[in-house]
């Protein structure tokens, strides 16, 4: 519900701001609220990712317990993970309001229990999403399983390793 009402909050913003400049929409849009459409646009696709997420999560029937618990959690990550990351509307329409509660603290502090329930059941979760190895940035999750050697290799193989005397200490530094 509250990354619903952030949205609704910035989109308000906004609506409230064109009321008073009185200005065509396409002026208004490209050239005063430019950056505020953008960060509303960017945060309701988040709202809708999370939204979909939660939905599959609740409505799939799964076939062992443990998944849709894990994946719930996930989805709870990412929806404070995502609230997180700006408050500031939330205080400003007055949904965060009760005197006294540090509710960006009791954000931060549910995402480290979160992360503390996940993260033993982290890496099943990576490798159960069939990735191809060419998209996949990590050595986690690989198709072959081969973390460890996969690590060295590109270690060895690295840019910063390859320098004109094959020692890897940064050219020039003999020279000063």
């Amino acid at each position: 519900e509250a990354l619903k009402v952030r949205v609704l909050s910035q989109i308000k913003t906004i609506v409230q701001k064109k009321e008073q400049l009185q200005l065509k929409k396409k002026q208004f849009v490209n050239h005063v609220a430019a950056n505020e459409v953008v960060k509303a646009s960017v945060d309701h696709i988040k709202l809708i990712t999370f939204y979909e997420f939660m939905t599959q999560v609740k409505t799939r029937l799964f076939s062992c317990k443990g998944v849709k618990e894990n994946l719930t959690n996930m989805c709870m990550l990412f929806g404070l993970h995502l609230l997180s990351q700006d408050c500031a509307p939330l205080y400003n329409v007055g949904y965060f309001s009760k005197p006294g509660v540090a509710y960006s603290a009791m954000v931060v502090e549910s995402l480290k229990l979160l992360l503390k329930q996940v993260r033993p059941q982290i890496l099943n979760l990576v490798e159960a999403i069939p990735v191809r190895d060419d998209l996949l940035q990590s050595a986690v999750g690989n198709s072959f399983g081969d973390i460890y050697e996969t690590h060295v290799e590109w270690a060895m193989n690295s840019r910063t390793n390859k320098t004109k005397h094959g020692d890897a200490i940064l050219d020039g530094w003999h020279e000063n």
